[in-house]
């Protein structure tokens, strides 16, 4: 999400829907110039904890922009608020 914040207590999720393959160009400029969210393919949720389900296994994602893939057919999230102390 290109507007997130690191300490705001909010958790950005995008969720992308399936696009044309010929469109696959554009949506990647569209990511890399931080206007995606303005897509018809893309939505944005904001909140404290979420849960993310679906029907079908495996259920494939993106982590912080390294694609994963999990057995199950559900992902569970929580900000933990302040869990983690940075140097810099």
């Amino acid at each position: 999400a290109p507007k997130a914040l690191v300490d705001d207590g909010i958790i950005d999720i995008v969720v992308m829907k399936k696009f044309p393959f010929w469109l696959g160009p554009v949506i990647g400029i569209r990511m890399l110039a931080g206007t995606i969210i303005a897509s018809k393919y893309v939505t944005l949720f904001k909140a404290t904890n979420a849960c993310i389900s679906k029907e079908e296994h495996p259920l494939k994602y993106h982590l912080d922009g390294e694609p994963l893939i999990d057995l199950t057919n559900s992902l569970e999230f929580k900000v933990l608020l302040k869990a983690l102390s940075v140097v810099v």
